[in-house]
């Protein structure tokens, strides 16, 4: 249930974004991110080469 406190925001989402936050930051998170940034990387450096 969603309480709006003194200052007018949505206690309840406020804690939900935390929450989602945090799970985001799990090292299986981080290792999945650099895992794409690195196949990514991988994929234009592929693109980039003249076809032989």
């Amino acid at each position: 249930m969603s309480s709006i406190n003194d200052s007018g925001e949505n206690e309840f989402a406020y804690e939900e974004s935390n929450i989602v936050g945090i799970s985001e930051n799990t090292p299986e998170e981080k290792n999945k991110r650099i895992l794409k940034s690195i196949k990514k990387e991988i994929l234009e450096k592929e693109e980039d080469k003249p076809n032989v």
